[in-house]
Parts: structure tokens; C-alpha cells; sequence
């Protein structure tokens, strides 16, 4: 066997998987073109109904396929229910939205007729990350199977159990031509980019992983997308319900063990409420039921985040060690930190754990300045009781998404991604929709 997983629960050895050949790879590529060739015949209207079959299967399993989040990754039963439970909901939106996102639109220019057509490529290649094993995957495959295409997926090595359990469910469904996946290494995944039946690529995870991704892609003259890593800002304004936005920085920080792409990373508080802030969100903190880390290495690397910080100068309002039990855990984390000093490594790197740093700030102006001072630019989150001002500060702010008195989350119907180094291009809503289709014009005169 090449690897084997490690549950972060307890340490133990959960199952041994070989990698793919390339030749095996193709043999599925090869499998899913052929497939991709009558999918793209069918009406939208026929493949929801034929995708029915396959959310059936995966409401059916919602228990077992949360059990098994919770053994590979680590993720709270409660937890891995709800994000199948949304991808549920993800599901019902496309279905009902589809076929109005997709109808050929007409245009008068100056011929006889103009149309804008929106049809499918191919087969697709996605690369997933581990943190939301059900959630990243189907928020790529559903509209790229609605609009014609095939997916071969390629998720991360420790949730390759969850990978070849969506394999199985779409396999139930009678759609295995549709969606399959491959467990290989990045030098095999970076020849699939390269075959010519792959048309395009998605890629969600770090910033040097999808540099890599986006060279390969780009030698190969392949559409890619990046959804990359954030360090977002909350900022709590001075007139803000204080109570609601410490509700939302506990759950935006410290959900899924703080491994989340777009947590509240870096909190910004008014100077004139930021004690009281920090008193109501230690109580907080206090009933949070922490997941474990993902492995022995997140672990590591967490710790060494909060010691270069405790080391230039911040100070530990909370937690701040290891659990000592079986398992990859740490106790929530609150830091003291005096500025938006970018030589902490809990600044300027993506921090994917539960550890939140709070900056107290004087004006708008400062805090403006201290959100944008990252090379990342995924979401933003901004309290306050006016929006108006709310609003007037979110134009200023760099990032993909602004979520005003909400902590900042993913939504079927609105397009998601980020700017900077997060990455380009969208995933979700009609804009998600429409990035892997051939936008195709029909022009006659």
C-alpha cells in the first residue's frame, strides 16, 4: 500500500490506499469523455431529473457519510450532518435554477438573429481539500454536471475514504459515467491536467498549491479556477451589537477547529469596546466543543504560529495549548495582539486552527488600512448598526465577499471567490455556473 490514513480522533490507523497509475487515470478519463458525449445531448430539464437519483442516495446517508467526516478529518458529527445537509440545499437550488441560467439568451445587434448559447466542454478535473470533504467537492460538480459536463475528482489523501463514498453514491444512481474519482500523487495529477480530454481545472486549497495547479494549466492552454486560502478580517465598528458579533466571531472562528478557508482570522474591535468584546467571547470560548486538528503536522504548525507571536510581544487571553488526550486537539485560542504587524506569523500566514488574534483600532481609516495589509482577499465580515457606513467602508475593503452584521459563509445562489492571492474566478450561483461552459454565440444574417 502507498499510505494510509490516520484518524485525528485518536491516532490510530484507519485504512491503506494505493495510487492510481497514470494509465489507470486515463482509463477513467477516457470512461468519463465517453459519458460526457451523451450528457451533453440531454436537456437540463432531463439531467435534474437523473441527478434526482443521486440526491436521494446522498440524503439516505447523511449519517454515515458524517461518521466517516468525523474519522478521517476530524469534523463533529454535528458538523459533518449539517455541511451534507447544505449540500442538500445546493442541490434543490440548481435544480431550481438551472434551467433558466442556462437558456440561450437572444440579441439584437445587426443581423437577422443573435444568440448567446451556454454549453458544455468536457471533462473537468477538480482537486479537493479535506476540511469540507462533501461541501467543496458538489459545490464544483453539481452546476458542472448540470451544464453538460463530467467530473473526475482528485481529493486530498486523508479524506480518500469520503472521495470513493460520493464515487459510490453517484454509482448507485446509475451516473458512474458522470463522476468518478482517482487517488493518485500530484505527479500524476499534474499529467491529467495535462491530457488532452481534460478540459479544464478546479482547484481548491493552498496558495502554492494552486500556483502550481495554475503553471500546469496555463502550459496546457487549460481554464482554470483558484479558490485559495484567507485571512479575514471582522471588524466590529464602535456602534455594533456587541452581542451578536461576538456569537458570530465564535462560530466564524472556532467552527470545523478553526481549518476554515473563510473564518474570521483576524479580529479588528473597536478600541472603545474591545474589553467588553473580549470578556463576552471568552464566555463564549468557554462552551465551545473543539474538534480535533486534522493531523500531527496542523498541530505543529499551530504551535508555532502562537509561540512567534507570544515571542513579539502577544499575550494569551485564553487557551493555548494541547489537549492532553489521544487525538490532534487544542484549545480554543484568544490572543492579545497590539497591532497588524505583519512579522507575526499569525498575521501574515493563514492560520488554520483555533486561534484568534484580537487588534484594537481607533478609526475606520486605521482599520481599513490594517484589513488590506494581506496578500490573501477572500471575504470580509463588518459590524456595525448603520449600514450605510457599513457599506461606504465594504467598497474599500479588498476581498470577494462582504458580509455585513453576518459572519462570512458560502451561499448557493451567490458567487463565491476571492481576489489577490485567494485566487480567480467563482464557484456558486449563475456565475458558477457559467465558468466551465463554452459561452457560444450563434450569429445569423
Amino acid at each position: 500500500m502507498d499510505f494510509t490514513t490516520i484518524s485525528p480522533l485518536s491516532e490510530k490507523n484507519i485504512n491503506s490506499y494505493n495510487y492510481d497509475s497514470f494509465l489507470e487515470a486515463v482509463a477513467k478519463i477516457g470512461q468519463l469523455a465517453q459519458g460526457q458525449k451523451e450528457w451533453r445531448e440531454q436537456t437540463v430539464g432531463e439531467r435534474i431529473h437523473m441527478l434526482t437519483a443521486f440526491a436521494s442516495a446522498l440524503e439516505q446517508n447523511i449519517t454515515a457519510g458524517a461518521k466517516l467526516m468525523e474519522q478521517e478529518m476530524g469534523k463533529l458529527q454535528s458538523e459533518g450532518e449539517a455541511e451534507i445537509r447544505k449540500c442538500l440545499v445546493l442541490i434543490k437550488r440548481y435544480f431550481e435554477n438551472a434551467e433558466k441560467w442556462l437558456k440561450p439568451e437572444e440579441h439584437q445587434v445587426d443581423g437577422i438573429s443573435h444568440e448567446i448559447h451556454f454549453e458544455p466542454i468536457g471533462v473537468l478535473f477538480s482537486i479537493m481539500p479535506w476540511n469540507f470533504p462533501y461541501w467543496q467537492v458538489l459545490r464544483f460538480a453539481i452546476p458542472t454536471l448540470l451544464a453538460g459536463n463530467t467530473v473526475l475528482l482528485k481529493h486530498a489523501d486523508n479524506v480518500s475514504g469520503t472521495a470513493n463514498f460520493l464515487s459510490n453514491l453517484f454509482a448507485q444512481a446509475g451516473l458512474s459515467q458522470l463522476f468518478t474519482n482517482t487517488i493518485c500523487t500530484h505527479e500524476t495529477a499534474a499529467q491529467i491536467i495535462s491530457h488532452p480530454l481534460i478540459r479544464g481545472v478546479s482547484f481548491t486549497g493552498s496558495a502554492r498549491g494552486g500556483a502550481a495547479v495554475a503553471e500546469c494549466a496555463g502550459k496546457n492552454l487549460k481554464k482554470v479556477i483558484l479558490e485559495l486560502g484567507g485571512s479575514d478580517p471582522f471588524i466590529v465598528l464602535e456602534d455594533a451589537n456587541i452581542d451578536r458579533s461576538v456569537e458570530a466571531a465564535a462560530i466564524s472562528r472556532f467552527m470545523n477547529a478553526g481549518q476554515v478557508c473563510i473564518a474570521a482570522k483576524r479580529l479588528f474591535v473597536h478600541q472603545k469596546i474591545a474589553n467588553e468584546f473580549i470578556v463576552k467571547l471568552q464566555k463564549k470560548i468557554a462552551q465551545i466543543d473543539m474538534a480535533p486538528l486534522v493531523s500531527a503536522s496542523a498541530l505543529c504548525t499551530l504551535e508555532n504560529q502562537l509561540q512567534d507571536a507570544l515571542s513579539q510581544g502577544a499575550s494569551v487571553l485564553c487557551g493555548g495549548k494541547r489537549e492532553k488526550r489521544p487525538g490532534f486537539y487544542f484549545e480554543p485560542t484568544l490572543l492579545r495582539v497590539e497591532n497588524n504587524n505583519p512579522s507575526l506569523k499569525i498575521i501574515s500566514e493563514e492560520v488554520f486552527g483555533p486561534l484568534a488574534p484580537i487588534i484594537s483600532f481607533e478609526n475606520i481609516e486605521q482599520v481599513i488600512a490594517m484589513a488590506n495589509d494581506h496578500e490573501l482577499g477572500l471575504g470580509a465580515s463588518i459590524w456595525s448598526e448603520n449600514n450605510a457606513k457599513a457599506k461606504q467602508i465594504a467598497q474599500r475593503i479588498e476581498a470577494g465577499a462582504i458580509f455585513i452584521n453576518s459572519l462570512v459563509k458560502s451561499e448557493p445562489l451567490m458567487p463565491f471567490g476571492g481576489i489577490k492571492k485567494s485566487g480567480f474566478g467563482r464557484e456558486l450561483g449563475r456565475f458558477g455556473l457559467l465558468e466551465f461552459c463554452n459561452i457560444k454565440t450563434y450569429n445569423c444574417y
